[in-house]
């Protein structure tokens, strides 16, 4: 069975809620287990997690599509 594009995008969303939902919710059952020092640092770990690829992503375009070119002349 082949899937649409739309149905392939909802699907996503799909898997996108759930997933926020149950974590979510172990957020909220397991919060006060969790000691104060590791929920005033988990912030700093997830922003790490976020902003990595996005460095990643930009070096690569910096490199790829501006440096390049430069090094490889007029000519080409």
């Amino acid at each position: 069975m082949r899937h649409t594009e739309e149905e392939k995008s909802m699907l996503g969303t799909l898997v996108n809620t759930v997933a926020v939902l149950v974590g979510s919710t172990l957020g909220v059952l397991a919060g006060k287990r969790i000691p104060s020092r590791v929920v005033s640092f988990l912030p700093e770990v997830i922003g790490l997690f976020t902003v990595s690829p996005g460095i990643s992503m930009a070096s690569c375009w910096w490199l790829g599509c501006l440096l390049l070119p430069l090094t490889r002349g007029r000519g080409s």
